[in-house]
């Protein structure tokens, strides 16, 4: 089953909300999808904010049949800033990406946690965008 809702808020699509729900059928379990986006423009012209949040409901990681990467069920948070520079700087964007993962129940192991769940990433990029 998938689900997809949208949301816009008037003519500037400042507002846009995205729902997926997904529940895929393996053997003997079912792997669950819960991922939603929330994206606005905020006070400040050519600032956008994006929100995401994901609920990833995995096979056990004793079950390598169905999870053979061993990734235990996880949240997962996304905050995504970006701002697109004008005039003299056209083109230039910096963007501000922080996601953190988080484990949602005890697992068996340390060796199932490191590296894969309880983390967070920084990121901070600078793109140009050459002339349309």
């Amino acid at each position: 089953m998938v689900v997809f809702c949208c949301l816009e808020n008037g003519a500037e699509n400042r507002f846009l909300l995205l729902c997926l729900v997904n529940a895929m059928k393996g053997q003997a379990s079912y792997m669950h999808l819960v991922h939603s986006i929330i994206r606005f423009g905020c006070i400040i012209k050519f600032l956008l904010l994006t929100l995401g949040y994901g609920y990833y409901n995995l096979p056990s990681v004793t079950e390598y049949r169905l999870n053979k990467y061993e990734l235990p069920s996880y949240y997962q948070f996304n905050i995504d800033i970006r701002y697109k520079f004008e005039g003299y700087f056209e083109g230039l964007e910096m963007q501000c990406l922080i996601v953190r993962k988080e484990s949602t129940a005890h697992q068996e192991g340390e060796k199932y946690i490191f590296n894969k769940n309880n983390l967070t990433n920084y990121n901070f990029v600078i793109n140009y965008h050459f002339g349309k």
